[in-house]
């Protein structure tokens, strides 16, 4: 346990990537997180919260971050490094704990959502310690995962999705339908969200896509202020393009037209992955669905979660790959 946490000022930035340097070297995917002059101006602007961890020596031991998303209603709780002499002492707990209690609710934030990697599950642990509840799992997403003192993950490292309600929510239309309108449902209870029975969103779809060439993504976001014709959309076109190991498409839940959309996103391969709360246009809440191109196979072991989560793991892999998962 720390005995002493703080915010972060911009001055702390070149102490912010040294601690990550310790502990994943040059591994680290954020690259930000590696740059102390674009971590400086983050903070300085706002964009970006930091929490650090002091021990009794005044020895900066961990850090953890918000990370606006969305306009500010949603804020993603993230780039928790600590000390791999402290590590499962709960320093990650209260770090966690000081910025959901303490700092979302003063930014303003609707939700907060969690993105502990399946690397070393103690980090889901952390955000479970803190009231997220899970909302979904991202596959593969780093290759080659490394950290001190856990070693190289041996497949493509995994992310799960968890969420906190930290300000009170208006209540969500939901115009999925069957399973995925039942998942929809069943996410926002867990936040604590009530859903309403109203009219679907009618506005016009266009789509954009935007693309992380460090892990090979191609992240589609469909929604009303979205600049291409859905007539455009060519989600297989997508996946084939050179460089391409993950396809992700987010989809507003409260639109009419969105039904279809999944229909046509699993004819090309994809399969669900979570729902993003505040996280679409205007703050609309998505469901994202994924596909999985990474020849590197994903196997049950290697997606390491918490035991109430696998569950959730083994859906969400069946669903994606296609197969079920070979026992552990």
């Amino acid at each position: 346990m720390a005995t002493h946490v703080r915010l972060a000022t911009p001055l702390d930035a070149p102490a912010l990537v040294a601690l990550v340097r310790r502990c994943y070297g040059d591994a680290y995917r954020v690259g930000a997180m590696l740059d102390a002059a674009a971590l400086a101006a983050a903070i300085a602007a706002g964009r970006e919260v930091y929490a650090l961890a002091f021990d009794a020596a005044g020895e900066h031991v961990g850090q953890a971050g918000l990370v606006r998303v969305a306009g500010g209603r949603r804020w993603d709780y993230c780039r928790g490094v600590v000390d791999v002499r402290h590590r499962r002492s709960g320093v990650l707990t209260q770090l966690g704990a000081f910025l959901l209690d303490e700092v979302a609710p003063a930014l303003g934030a609707e939700v907060v959502v969690g993105i502990p990697v399946t690397s070393h599950p103690f980090t889901q642990a952390s955000c479970r310690a803190v009231d997220m509840v899970p909302l979904g799992l991202l596959l593969g997403v780093y290759p080659g995962y490394d950290a001190a003192g856990i070693g190289r993950d041996p497949q493509p490292t995994s992310i799960v999705l968890m969420g906190r309600r930290t300000a009170p929510a208006p209540a969500r239309t939901v115009s999925l339908p069957d399973l995925d309108g039942a998942r929809a449902r069943a996410a926002l209870a867990a936040l604590g969200i009530d859903v309403a029975v109203a009219r679907s969103d009618r506005r016009r779809l266009g789509w954009s896509a935007r693309r992380e060439r460090e892990i090979g993504l191609v992240h589609v976001t469909v929604g009303p202020a979205q600049p291409a014709p859905l007539r455009a959309l060519d989600l297989e076109g997508l996946a084939r393009e050179p460089g391409c190991r993950l396809l992700w498409l987010d989809l507003p839940i409260d639109h009419a037209d969105s039904a279809r959309l999944v229909a046509r996103a699993r004819g090309a391969g994809l399969g669900h992955a979570g729902l993003l709360p505040c996280s679409g246009d205007h703050g609309a809440d998505v469901l994202r669905l994924q596909r999985y191109l990474d020849p590197a196979p994903l196997t049950r072991e290697g997606v390491r979660v918490l035991p109430e989560l696998e569950a959730l793991r083994d859906a969400v892999v069946a669903e994606c790959l296609g197969a079920e998962l070979v026992p552990a």
